[in-house]
């Protein structure tokens, strides 16, 4: 019987208006009322980022796809991740816990703040199987550990 770990892990692409995906404080607003609904505990963060100013801040030009906010919120049992791309109308959303949570709530989350045009979940969540770590196309023992 493999050994899975309690948690979840979603990924979520979705396409939804360039100026909502410009917007850093909605960003924020979303990544602190994810956390909430999700029922855990932040670390640090929400930290929110406009990818081009940050770089032209640091005198270098951004490239073509450095454009929009991202953002992350540390949690007690992992991390939410924010990536925008307002040029394409595109957004990549990363959620993981390990205190188990259900993926409506970032459907419902992002419906309320982004209104996506589309939006396609991937649950990774069987990807926890510490068992899948003997199946991997690299098993390296480091140091001396794993098999």
């Amino acid at each position: 019987m493999r050994e899975r770990e309690p948690g979840n892990q979603y990924k979520v692409l979705f396409k939804a208006a360039a100026e909502r995906l410009r917007d850093a404080k909605l960003m924020r607003t979303f990544l602190d009322r994810i956390v909430k609904w999700m029922e855990c505990r932040a670390l640090m963060g929400p930290i929110c980022v406009n990818v081009e100013e940050r770089i032209r801040a640091a005198g270098d030009k951004p490239w073509v796809d450095e454009g929009g906010i991202s953002g992350v919120i540390l949690l007690s049992t992992s991390h939410v991740a924010l990536h925008t791309w307002p040029l394409g109308e595109k957004a990549v959303l990363d959620a993981y816990s390990c205190r188990p949570y259900d993926f409506d709530i970032l459907r419902d989350a992002l419906r309320l703040h982004y209104d996506p045009h589309t939006m396609t979940i991937y649950d990774l969540s069987n990807a926890l199987e510490w068992d899948a770590c003997n199946t991997g196309v690299t098993n390296e023992a480091l140091d001396g550990e794993g098999t």
